[in-house]
């Protein structure tokens, strides 16, 4: 009885992670819902280490309009828009993390 308890909770785990998981992320259409996102990483005051979750959240939807802002190194919380790229793992990201990795000029 009691194991068969655990089974059907760790199903209830697992499905109410995936419905969280699908309802917390979104898909960027076009420039605009990119750069209110952009913007609300921008105007987050949570602690740093949950910083970038909108950008986190976008997925690979968002990385063309990242990739885009990061040439920026006026960028405000840039570190986190390069951080959250890395994290999200798009290989189109790969050439500009790489060409920032090796600028002499980033502080």
């Amino acid at each position: 009885m009691k194991r068969h308890f655990w089974n059907i909770y760790t199903i209830y785990l697992i499905s109410f992670s995936l419905i969280l998981f699908w309802a917390c992320s979104s898909s960027v259409k076009n420039e605009a819902e990119a750069q209110e996102i952009i913007q609300k990483s921008y105007n987050d005051t949570v602690p740093e280490s949950i910083n970038n979750r909108y950008l986190e959240n976008a997925g690979r939807s968002i990385v063309p309009y990242l990739l885009k802002e990061i040439q920026n190194k006026e960028m405000p919380k840039r570190g986190y828009a390069i951080l959250a790229l890395g994290k999200i793992g798009d290989q189109r990201a790969l050439d500009v993390l790489q060409e920032t990795l090796n600028d002499n000029s980033e502080a």
